[in-house]
């Protein structure tokens, strides 16, 4: 099993915190996204870990030599970071990947739990789902039927058609892989798509018969960071309730 981790953006509506610092490495209670979330994966003993850098790589590199200083990290480097989607990031991570994987989002905050749960799913395919009935048009919103397979994902699925939201956390297995990157290459390379979100590319497998399901976080507390108060929320009600491998 191998974790792919998207950390190219510029994070502009992060500001301040982000003009000179790359997103996954702001601190929220005192860690970075990124402290925490490889502390979380090395605990499930994934330690084939590859990240997508792009706005102030350097950064990023130089965090991890210090604070994994014995994790061997790959990573890829989006020189189009400042003007492309994170679409176009997974897709450049093609030739990373040798085997099933998780793919994490670098702006979430999560019970480490919450792995266990997606790599102990009895689906090959799934992503973790936050149920809400309180969803607005910036949550990329999950469409499911009775038996949690995923009908659809992006922003535009009405609210009460919804289930909930993803999370930003999505396993596949290698065959499945091999068949988003297919896809990935059709929207990246024919179709120009790179300022799309990398769930269209979701879509465009499942309407090929990829079946991909949600698993439920069960209230396991995350959260995904946009915003300044987003992490003020984080820190006063997700941090003092979440279990940790830090």
């Amino acid at each position: 099993m191998q974790a792919l981790i998207l950390a190219a953006g510029m994070a502009e509506r992060l500001r301040p915190l982000t003009i000179d610092h790359p997103k996954c490495l702001v601190e929220i209670g005192g860690k970075a996204f990124l402290d925490r979330m490889i502390s979380n994966i090395l605990a499930y003993g994934i330690t084939d870990i590859n990240i997508i850098t792009g706005f102030k790589v350097h950064k990023v590199k130089d965090f991890l030599k210090e604070r994994f200083p014995n994790l061997k990290v790959n990573f890829y480097h989006n020189k189009r970071f400042y003007e492309t989607n994170n679409s176009y990031s997974l897709w450049l991570a093609k030739d990373l990947i040798h085997s099933d994987f998780l793919l994490f989002d670098a702006d979430i905050i999560f019970d480490h739990r919450i792995l266990e749960k997606i790599l102990n799913t009895k689906h090959e395919n799934a992503l973790m789902l936050r149920r809400s009935s309180d969803l607005s048009e910036e949550e990329m919103k999950v469409k499911i039927d009775g038996n949690n397979r995923i009908l659809e994902i992006n922003k535009t699925i009405h609210p009460k058609d919804a289930a909930g939201e993803s999370l930003g956390i999505e396993k596949f297995s290698y065959e499945c892989a091999k068949h988003l990157f297919n896809k990935l290459d059709e929207n990246m390379l024919k179709k120009n798509l790179v300022n799309d979100f990398y769930e269209k590319s979701f879509e465009g497998i499942l309407e090929e018969g990829a079946e991909i399901y949600a698993v439920d976080v069960d209230g396991l507390k995350c959260a995904e960071v946009d915003f300044v108060e987003d992490i003020h929320y984080v820190e006063e009600h997700i941090l003092p309730f979440i279990q940790s491998k830090d």
